[in-house]
């Protein structure tokens, strides 16, 4: 594995793709292999984003970080119809998003890349797609992070949600990106229109951020 202190959006999402890459190879169409520690708290992940997704009539949903497309099978499981489109930098995970799927549901992409799409979808979601930094500098993958959720707030026509580590968590792991809600809140000021929701209501040390459009 590369060692790179990187401070390019490429450099950061290339190890982010051979990070997810070696965990699917590990573990294969489970939550472990998406680096998840199990079904329940991805369960409850889907459903705090889906609160704020507005199922009827049908939206348009781009999932960033889409792995092998859960999102979309909890969406089926919950009755959610919805025209779905995912992309990840792991082109193995979309592989197998079209093992589950059929093609043309996902492509290979970084979020920060999302203009090269070409798309607007209603709503943009991302879910852990922002957790994990690597030894990546807290100042670099903030960068790429705040860029990541520009391009999906400029890609979507409701709102753009994202989930984010908690820095109320009483453990904390070097892996992993806490960052403090003040930011958040300035990321969310930044945009156009100023208008989000952070939500810190259910029991995970996580958050889920929404930034609205107007």
């Amino acid at each position: 594995m590369t060692k790179p202190y990187a401070t390019d959006f490429a450099g950061l999402s290339g190890r982010s793709a051979e990070y997810y890459r070696l965990k699917y190879a590990e573990h294969g169409d489970s939550p472990r292999g998406m680096d998840w520690k199990d079904a329940e708290s991805q369960e409850l992940r889907f459903e705090t984003i889906a609160r704020y997704i507005g199922w009827k009539p049908a939206p348009s949903v781009l999932d960033v970080g889409c792995g092998n497309g859960e999102f979309l099978a909890f969406a089926g499981r919950k009755g959610f119809s919805c025209d779905y489109f995912g992309i990840d930098v792991c082109g193995e995970m979309v592989e197998g998003l079209a093992r589950r799927f059929g093609k043309g549901h996902a492509a290979v992409l970084a979020a920060d890349r999302l203009p090269s799409l070409g798309r607007t979808f209603d709503y943009a979601v991302a879910c852990g797609t922002f957790h994990v930094k690597q030894d990546a500098p807290d100042e670099a993958w903030a960068a790429y992070v705040a860029a990541s959720v520009r391009a999906m707030h400029a890609s979507c026509a409701k709102a753009a949600i994202s989930t984010f580590m908690s820095e109320r968590a009483d453990k904390r792991y070097g892996r992993l990106h806490y960052p403090e809600a003040n930011w958040i809140a300035a990321l969310g000021r930044s945009l156009p229109g100023a208008m989000f929701i952070i939500d810190h209501s259910y029991p995970l040390y996580e958050l889920t951020a929404v930034f609205l459009k107007t």
